[in-house]
């Protein structure tokens, strides 16, 4: 194996580039010819040789894959025949990593598998099997199986259908130039920051993900609408960052109502030429700032974010037509004012996601530190938010916002009760509530009583269920009133101080974060825990009369972290997944 210099500060085992190839298929010409021009341009390349036996190194190189930013298979005729080959594109479609494929002298149809040519090398491996020959050397017992074959076979059809490039007519070195110049671009694209802890974003991104389709061939815009702080530009990044490899160029460009007013549209425009290009062009006005978008961007593939836009001609001016961008190009908006997204042209994909009825709650968690820059910016955020609002809001918001807890609200009441507003309403649980609440993503009830008296209380938006500090137990009624659907994320019981027992899961299949912290007369966890296949947040902290948890728990291959007491000597843990984290608290 060969691994190139770098001059980009890449550390340890992480590459930037891994190639995959048939050594003998490849080797003489194109292969060292690509992996030449990746090298001399400073890139950190780590290049397999297929044609070394295939000993106990394997799956240290298979764990590069995971290590390294992009990964080109080169997929020649010989590509499927070789079982390290397939090993290496399989780890790298399941670790859903950024491929770019190159079709060196086959066409994606045979990687896809409707030709013979990969399909006859797949039989190969499989005849192999039944005749018993077993695994390669350096394969262990369990690979080499009908059901490896079928994972290749998958991969396959998976890889075929990636953007690539065909080697056709054009020169082993004008190719591997281009292919290069590619890969510095996407090199250069930064990951945009998000928090660490994201919970119940997954339905969003994946709504997104299909409103850009990005398999089309069309140029697509998709808006996102929403007022401030309900996670906009945060679903915008998580987006952008799993779709950049996918893309020629990409550019991000942040906060657009703020950056417009202070530096003026040129700059964006200036900053998004950038993005594409690589290089710095001279924006005299927003005319020529039209032109270069189009001229950089008219022959390439586009993912372009515009975050926070609030007036519509900062769209016209970055990304006024379709026609300016390639074929497949996409460009996402978010703004708080919809009516920025309402155009007469067809540009704008009908499919907004409005974040007013589609939006789930996600939970952050951080530390204190990182909290104080978090409310700097939320304060400065819901500024802008008040700002917005009519004259009649802004004084509700006020008179609201000025309380402090446990002072007398007389006075504000006769004042809003005079002006029509009714802040003594408040909600009754009780009766039948079947329909009332079907939209509620967030029940925060502390201190709920443990005399329940509603019936039917379908929730099926909800997200998050908070009963922190109640007087429940594992009888109270609520756990088969309330019905929750398959949206519900975290479950918090908190110092729910007479749960001895905690309620059958079974119903909530979908949690991903069940807190438990001192409940502290908590003797036992229901063994439907482990129903809960989604669960990554598991919280045991103050629960002194817990000695053990279910052996269920060992079956929950996505929990990542479990938080309990250090000083527990005699608690017993189950053979958790390699993957679980144990975090005490000492």
């Amino acid at each position: 194996m060969e691994i190139g210099g770098t001059s980009f500060g890449v550390l340890g085992s992480d590459y930037q580039v891994f190639l995959s190839f048939r050594g003998w298929d490849t080797r003489q010409g194109f292969t060292d010819t690509l992996y030449h021009c990746l090298t001399t341009a400073g890139i950190h390349v780590f290049k397999d040789d297929d044609d070394q036996p295939m000993d106990e190194n394997i799956e240290k190189i298979l764990d590069t894959i995971n290590g390294s930013a992009i990964c080109i298979p080169i997929l020649s005729r010989g590509y499927a025949s070789s079982k390290r080959c397939l090993r290496e594109l399989t780890r790298m479609v399941e670790l859903n990593k950024k491929v770019i494929p190159i079709f060196y002298d086959v066409t994606p149809a045979d990687v896809k598998l409707p030709t013979g040519l990969y399909m006859n090398a797949l039989r190969g491996h499989s005849r192999e099997i039944k005749n018993g020959k077993g695994p390669e050397q350096g394969i262990d017992a369990q690979e080499g199986s009908a059901s490896e074959v079928q994972r290749w076979e998958g991969s396959l059809r998976e890889v075929g259908k990636f953007t690539g490039r065909e080697l056709r007519d054009t020169s082993y070195n004008t190719f591997c130039e281009s292919i290069t110049k590619e890969i510095l671009m996407k090199l250069k694209v930064k990951q945009k920051i998000v928090p660490d802890q994201l919970i119940g974003m997954d339905d969003q991104v994946n709504a997104v993900l299909q409103l850009l389709d990005i398999e089309a061939h069309d140029v697509r815009y998709v808006g996102i609408h929403g007022i401030g702080g309900t996670g906009k530009t945060t679903l915008a990044k998580v987006v952008f960052n799993k779709l950049t490899y996918h893309f020629d160029g990409c550019s991000f460009l942040s906060d657009i109502r703020e950056s417009s007013r202070r530096d003026g549209i040129k700059n964006l425009q200036r900053q998004l030429v950038s993005d594409i290009h690589g290089k710095m062009r001279d924006v005299s006005d927003s005319d020529s700032g039209i032109r270069e978008i189009k001229a950089m961007a008219q022959d390439k593939k586009i993912l372009l974010v515009l975050d926070d836009v609030d007036q519509r001609d900062q769209i016209e001016k970055l990304a006024g037509k379709s026609n300016w961008f390639g074929t497949g190009s996409r460009i996402i908006v978010t703004t708080k004012d919809i009516r920025v997204l309402a155009t007469e042209r067809a540009a704008l994909r009908e499919g907004v996601l409005k974040q007013s009825n589609e939006v789930k709650t996600f939970e952050m968690e951080l530390d204190f530190v990182p909290s104080l820059k978090v409310f700097s910016i939320c304060k400065d955020k819901l500024e802008v938010t008040y700002n917005e609002l009519d004259d009649r809001a802004k004084q509700m918001f006020l008179d609201i916002a000025c309380f402090v807890v446990n002072k007398d609200k007389t006075n504000a009441m006769y004042m809003w009760e005079a002006s029509n507003i009714c802040p003594s309403i408040w909600f009754r649980f009780d009766g039948d509530m079947n329909r009332v609440l079907t939209k509620l993503r967030w029940l925060s009830w502390h201190n709920c009583p443990a005399d329940f008296r509603a019936t039917n209380l379908n929730l099926p938006n909800l997200v998050i269920l908070d009963l922190s500090w109640s007087d429940i137990s594992e009888a109270w009624d609520g756990w088969s009133q309330i019905k929750v659907g398959a949206k519900l994320k975290v479950l918090d019981l908190t110092g729910c101080k007479k749960l001895s027992r905690t309620p059958d899961f079974s119903e909530y299949s979908t949690l991903e974060r069940l807190i438990l912290a001192n409940c502290v007369a908590l003797t036992e966890i229901h063994s439907s825990i482990g129903k809960l296949k989604k669960l990554r947040h598991l919280n045991i902290k103050g629960c002194d009369s817990l000695r053990c948890l279910p052996k269920e728990v060992a079956s929950l291959n996505a929990l990542k972290e479990i938080l309990l007491d250090g000083k527990k000597d005699a608690f017993t843990l189950p053979m958790l997944a390699k993957s679980t984290a144990l975090l005490r608290n000492r």
